[in-house]
């Protein structure tokens, strides 16, 4: 018999929501209240999963992105979450809600293996965990942007994974790693975006434009 206090684990969580969802789909909405009290961060998390894993949804970048960024700016201001309606009534098939969740199940059974608390200042610290909200809504406006080069989604995604299980875990060594790759995702989007302007320049230069 499991122990009462024992804390049920992120990748059991996921296995009991998507034994709930409906043969018609679920929206965000009724996904938010089958959330527990690691709402915001479970949220976040298969929010996230589409920009990683094959299980692209057709028209999810955009409501996905913001409402991460609505989600952080809740927790930045310990408000509950604003979410428009036109956002949290964007339906998923149970298709596809199953394909990301089970993909995120390994996923997570993966990780926890390693994930364990240490470093607890640098995931419980109040204003480091203000500084984990501000880096993960940056991390989503990146994959707003539509930007055709190689892993602008892969790299965002993956720090906020990365800051999220951290925080969620007390995990400090995950956070570090959230952070390491939040300048690596900067600098990938910045060299690119430098590398066009500069063949933008070459370009009109050899027109004489």
């Amino acid at each position: 018999m499991q122990n009462m206090n024992s804390k049920i684990k992120s990748s059991e969580e996921i296995d009991l929501i998507k034994e709930k969802i409906p043969e018609d789909g679920i929206n965000l909405k009724q996904l938010i209240e089958e959330l527990g009290t690691n709402g915001i961060f479970l949220l976040t998390i298969i929010l996230t999963a589409p920009f990683i894993i094959p299980a692209s949804i057709p028209g999810s970048s955009l409501p996905f992105g913001i409402l991460i960024i609505l989600l952080q700016l809740s927790s930045l201001k310990n408000n509950k979450p604003y979410l428009p309606k036109k956002i949290v009534e964007y339906k998923i098939s149970k298709e596809h809600m199953e394909t990301i969740f089970n993909a995120l199940e390994k996923f997570m059974k993966f990780i926890e293996r390693f994930i364990k608390p240490r470093g607890k200042f640098m995931s419980s610290h109040k204003n480091i965990q203000q500084i984990n909200c501000i880096m993960i809504m940056c991390l989503a406006f990146l994959l707003l942007l539509p930007l055709p080069i190689p892993f602008t989604d892969f790299l965002p995604a993956t720090g906020i994974l990365l800051l999220t299980f951290g925080s969620m875990e007390k995990d400090g060594l995950l956070v570090i790693l959230g952070y390491l790759m939040f300048f690596v995702s900067v600098i990938y989007m910045l060299s690119f975006s430098y590398a066009g302007w500069i063949g933008i320049k070459l370009i009109l230069a050899k027109f004489n434009i």
